[in-house]
């Protein structure tokens, strides 16, 4: 609904010289004033910007035997989240081809600012000290159509989460996953993000090395 903070003290000077008219028997003005009442309500309906929404999801999940087959889990180590959030609207005028999705910016760190939408601390190489890590990705989804997107997370060539985040029509809408780490999966991962069918159109990896080594 709209809200204009000019509408309530407008609407009370109008009653005021109402009731003033009233008392000193001018009635034939008041006709006047409920005209220009109305034209200003309409002007500020009409001309009031369009606001864009921010939406905010956060799910925690303790592990893959608690959601079944939405999450693909092969330890119970592991736990997994997602945060999603609406960036930016689309323009009308924006034309993409349908079910297009390209990842803008895509990022590994141990730390989220989930207040301003950032990544904190972003890197390629982490100790074996960390205790979770999060997949920060924007994604340019302009056609409209909400699509539900999937981080797949690979240890070694072994698929460790797989958590499912929807997205809305955006030209960058920002997600991020999380999962914990033990101290004993050190080497390669890669996160692979893959739309509704299973199509990989972004991905990252990174290394989990001996703390001493760093």
């Amino acid at each position: 609904m709209m809200h204009d903070p000019t509408i309530l003290p407008i609407t009370l000077m109008l009653l005021i010289l109402m009731g003033i008219a009233i008392v000193i028997n001018l009635y034939k003005h008041i006709p006047a004033m409920i005209v220009i009442y109305v034209v200003y309500i309409l002007f500020i309906i009409f001309s009031a910007p369009d606001t864009i929404q921010t939406i905010a999801i956060e799910e925690e999940v303790k592990s893959g035997d608690e959601v079944g087959d939405k999450i693909r889990d092969t330890s119970s180590a592991v736990s997994m989240g997602h945060s999603t959030v609406e960036m930016e609207k689309v323009p009308e005028e924006i034309d993409s081809p349908k079910n297009q999705l390209r990842v803008n910016t895509i990022m590994i760190s141990d730390e989220i600012d989930a207040a301003n939408r950032k990544v904190l601390h972003p890197a390629s190489v982490f100790a074996d000290t960390i205790s979770q890590l999060y997949c920060f990705t924007g994604v340019d989804n302009r056609n409209g159509k909400k699509h539900t997107i999937r981080h797949i997370w690979t240890y070694n060539e072994v698929q460790r989460a797989a958590i499912p985040m929807e997205i809305d029509r955006s030209v960058h809408w920002r997600c991020w996953s999380q999962t914990k780490i033990s101290s004993k999966w050190k080497g390669k991962w890669n996160v692979s993000i893959r739309d509704s069918n299973d199509v990989e159109f972004g991905t990252i990896d990174f290394t989990i090395v001996p703390s001493d080594s760093l």
